[in-house]
């Protein structure tokens, strides 16, 4: 589990299994973390070197972000978006997110990938602007064009000389 130490403020992650024995449950084993970890494995996770990465828990709160202070405060999009309209599309994400488990967000002119995390309620989430995605198609439209410009020359070259092959006895004869 995840949350924020009410004794210290600092970001924690709970783990606990069960104590088996005799084939019964005989206790528990409990331990806490550093929950900023989480934080640091997302903040270098980008699409193409822009945009940035979150993961967000089964109701939408931000458990791990680049800006500690979202996962600090618990900040919520989908609870923010009732107050502030500016949000919506990022809470539009997030319940997508949640929704669908898997999938791709594309509205808006933002790109966003998300994908449940196993055995949690957790879901990461990566978000991009349009730009960023499509910045690769004029470098792929240029090429195209060019590779297929010098093939057509190549095609021409090769037409020209088999036509000419075929044509010289035909003429002399």
């Amino acid at each position: 589990n995840f949350g924020v130490s009410k004794s210290n403020g600092e970001i924690v992650l709970m783990y606990a299994t069960p104590v088996v024995a005799n084939g019964e449950i005989a206790g528990a084993l409990i331990g806490i973390s550093d929950g900023g970890a989480l934080s640091a494995i997302v903040e270098p996770i980008n699409y193409n070197g822009t945009g940035h990465t979150y993961i967000v828990n089964g109701e939408g709160t931000i458990i791990a972000h680049r800006d500690i202070d979202k996962v600090l405060n618990q900040y919520n999009p989908i609870k923010e978006a009732k107050e502030d309209e500016s949000i919506a599309v990022q809470a539009h994400i997030v319940e997508s997110a949640i929704a669908k488990k898997n999938g791709i967000y594309n509205e808006n002119r933002l790109y966003a990938g998300y994908a449940a995390i196993p055995n949690t309620d957790w879901y990461v989430i990566v978000e991009t602007d349009e730009n960023s995605v499509l910045s690769g198609i004029d470098t792929l439209l240029k090429s195209i064009i060019l590779v297929g410009t010098i093939v057509l020359i190549i095609s021409i070259a090769i037409t020209s000389i088999i036509g000419g092959t075929i044509a010289k006895p035909i003429t002399k004869g």
